[in-house]
């Protein structure tokens, strides 16, 4: 996990080295398509509920999601959210 301050705005990322998306998953992830889990690193089956509720999480909070992937290469999440230093 990364975080990076930019004015009044800090963009976090997270990184994983797992099975990664194809470009067509990838852009149905947040385009309202229902999804349909596909098996990860180790098997494992989600439903991507997850991610729809840190969307909405971080929607309502004035900030943004969006993820890059590639198949086999693993994918990165980045929100970003509003921060800085205290007065």
């Amino acid at each position: 996990m990364h975080a990076q301050l930019s004015g009044d705005t800090v963009t976090v990322s997270v990184r994983d080295n797992g099975v990664g998306m194809e470009e067509e998953q990838l852009r149905r992830l947040f385009g309202g398509t229902p999804l349909h889990s596909l098996a990860g690193t180790l098997g494992e089956k989600g439903a991507g509920l997850g991610l729809l509720v840190s969307r909405q999480f971080v929607e309502r909070s004035g900030g943004s999601l969006w993820a890059e992937s590639k198949a086999g290469q693993g994918s990165a999440f980045y929100f970003t959210m509003r921060g800085g230093a205290e007065g």
